[in-house]
């Protein structure tokens, strides 16, 4: 009988030696779990950071372009309009001639 209650409570020394072991091995993995889901979250946001710094880039040539554009149409349209203000000037003088003579 009493070889049986050492065995048992042998048994039981080793299950519960079994057991600590497996919960410190969880806590271990629960750690190492968190931690890669940390690293695959930040490699999510640096994959989209970096997206988005090249949309914000494409933008950026998108609106360069849009105002040079812009700026070459501003620079011709003043051209126009200093040569309709000379030729106005010039008519204007011919009407002043025009009006004298009569």
């Amino acid at each position: 009988m009493e070889a049986r209650l050492n065995a048992a409570f042998r048994e039981k020394t080793s299950l519960s030696a079994n057991n600590a072991t497996l919960e410190k091995q969880l806590i271990e993995l629960t750690r190492t779990n968190e931690l890669l889901k940390s690293k695959f979250s930040e490699n999510g946001n640096q994959k989209n950071l970096r997206i988005l710094s090249l949309e914000l880039m494409k933008l950026r040539n998108k609106r360069e372009t849009k105002m040079r554009g812009m700026m070459a149409k501003q620079e011709g349209m003043e051209m126009k309009l200093q040569v309709t203000q000379r030729s106005l000037e010039e008519s204007q003088g011919k009407i002043a001639q025009l009006e004298g003579k009569l």
